[in-house]
């Protein structure tokens, strides 16, 4: 089965809705960098956590999976230091990189689409420095490196290309910028996040990000030499099978369970209590487009001596559909992608 680039690119993994907004600042408080929900009171050196990725076809008798098995993502997350100053007058910081590795096939198709990033961030405040980003699908690809610092982003067609020197460039002002590639992890560090886990309460909380798909495309900024951002909203929403603000996600892997107390898991079903959130472009202040569905573990993960991971996200879901059923009032959907945590390490 095989999609075209403008359909695929559109619904794949990153929240990548349509829109343009001015560049906003964000007034969104995380939990220290310090107690961050994936190095909790320890040392932290990395984490990984593996998703199957499924495409569902909906239907009035239900939904049909039309991906193969070897569809997955893999989210790397990993801490280092990095020397911001020059020679003579180093300076040191602690930062983050998340490595992302995605691939989704479909059945009867030798064909497959894959994506892999880089992005390097700031432990204190996730402020990006860097993003190296590689798309490729049947039929259409592109890549592309972000230097945030600098001030400085070049994209091709593809990584030949670029390497070739066949490349566009957009400068801008080097400032904090909360990259796309992050923006689960983003959300994950959200203090409002974790004192709702605590409390069982709900959120909602306004940022911004830079989206570089839609940089190259929507938004045209290497045409009009102008760096945007979009604006973005995170809030809890009811479960329609809990009519809570949690649903019990059921995890691929049984094992993962162990980690967690019997409060917040389903042995017997293999599912963990999560918190349901809907991630939405606005636009004036004003929802926009199909929401994109996270849900994050309540509970923490204790694996091991000193190991406490909060706030662990179990589940994604999006929705897509051809054009012109996106047109109807109220627009129809036909498939649904689900994201299911299949595997969870952290050391």
């Amino acid at each position: 089965m095989k999609k075209t680039a403008s359909l695929f690119i559109s619904f794949l993994l990153v929240i990548m809705l349509a829109g343009c907004a001015a560049p906003a600042t964000n007034s969104v408080v995380l939990d220290d960098y310090r107690d961050l929900p994936w190095q909790s009171s320890r040392s932290f050196s990395s984490e990984t956590s593996t998703y199957k990725v499924t495409d569902y076809v909906l239907g009035a008798d239900g939904k049909t999976a039309i991906t193969d098995d070897d569809s997955y993502l893999k989210f790397t997350l990993t801490q280092s230091k990095l020397n911001t100053g020059t020679e003579d007058a180093p300076v040191e910081i602690t930062v983050l990189n998340l490595k992302t590795d995605f691939m989704i096939s479909y059945k009867g198709s030798t064909e497959k689409s894959e994506i892999h990033s880089e992005s390097t961030f700031k432990r204190d405040g996730l402020y990006a420095i860097s993003t190296v980003k590689e798309v490729v699908t049947p039929s259409a690809s592109y890549y592309f490196e972000a230097d945030y610092d600098k001030g400085e982003a070049k994209y091709a067609t593809t990584k030949e290309q670029f390497q070739n020197g066949e490349t566009r460039t957009l400068t801008f002002t080097p400032g904090n910028y909360i990259d796309n590639e992050i923006i689960y992890y983003y959300i994950r560090a959200m203090k409002g996040l974790t004192d709702t886990m605590a409390s069982s309460s709900t959120f909602s909380q306004e940022f911004a990000v830079v989206n570089w798909f839609e940089c190259f495309n929507k938004y045209q900024s290497f045409h009009k030499g102008e760096l945007v951002t979009s604006e973005m909203a995170v809030t809890s929403v009811k479960s329609l099978s809990s009519q809570d603000y949690w649903e019990n996600v059921k995890v691929e892997d049984p094992d993962i369970l162990l980690g967690f107390d019997d409060e917040f898991k389903l042995t017997e079903n293999n599912e963990l209590k999560s918190h349901y959130v809907a991630i939405m472009l606005t636009e004036n202040g004003r929802t926009k487009g199909q929401p994109f569905y996270a849900y994050y573990a309540q509970g923490a993960y204790k694996g091991g001596e000193n190991i406490r991971c909060r706030n662990i996200l179990t589940k994604m879901v999006t929705y897509y559909s051809r054009g012109e059923d996106l047109q109807k009032e109220p627009p129809e959907f036909n498939n649904a992608i689900e994201f299911v945590l299949s595997d969870f390490e952290s050391k």
